[in-house]
């Protein structure tokens, strides 16, 4: 499908695209509604609706700027079955619910569950980012738990008496810790360049 599309190469060039959403509504073809908006394409929704709800906003100075999110978001809606009458009931014709809410608001209410693809690469992004830190910490750990095990009982209480205090009276610094600190300290950076 991909490969057989034909393409007119003297209009590829983005730069001479408008990205005015007015302009961007004026362009699409039916096969755009049927790409983007298939549920609703299937309903009798198609560019006679998008010209009819310009005209219906400009005539009493509504901006038609979130008409493409508005059918982002109706399209979400309609494939989800989520869409409900006062009653409870589904809508029977989602292109004419669509189309009236549109042509009346100039835009489609967010549908409750809905989360965008720019919020969901955001959201993508933290669980990349929270996983990176969480497998940083545990390769971490791992190489601490490698080098503790291989001390011997003479160095282990070489590294708590270099790491606690001499004073008299002080607290000396439980082995764990004081083991956990140097190596964080002084053998951690070194293995970590390697």
């Amino acid at each position: 499908f991909f490969l057989s599309e034909e393409i007119d190469r003297k209009n590829l060039s983005i730069s001479s695209q408008s990205t005015e959403p007015e302009h961007r509504l004026e362009e699409l073809t039916e096969e755009d509604i049927s790409f983007h908006w298939p549920t609703l394409a299937r309903d009798g929704f198609g560019t006679a609706q998008i010209r009819q709800i310009c005209q219906r906003l400009h005539k009493i100075g509504i901006p038609t700027t979130r008409i493409l999110q508005g059918l982002i978001h109706a399209e979400w809606e309609m494939v989800h079955g989520i869409r409900k009458d006062s009653k409870g009931n589904p809508i029977e014709k989602p292109a004419h619910w669509v189309f009236g809410t549109l042509a009346r608001q100039g835009y489609y209410p967010r549908p409750a569950g809905y989360i965008s693809p720019q919020e969901q690469a955001e959201r993508d992004a933290e669980e990349e980012r929270k996983r990176f830190a969480a497998a940083h910490e545990a390769r971490k750990d791992a190489e601490y738990e490698a080098w503790a095990v291989q001390l011997t009982p003479q160095e282990r209480e070489h590294i708590v008496r270099e790491r606690s205090p001499t004073s008299q009276g002080a607290l000396r610094m439980p082995e764990l810790v004081a083991l956990r600190a140097y190596f964080f300290a002084k053998v951690g950076p070194e293995v970590q360049r390697r």
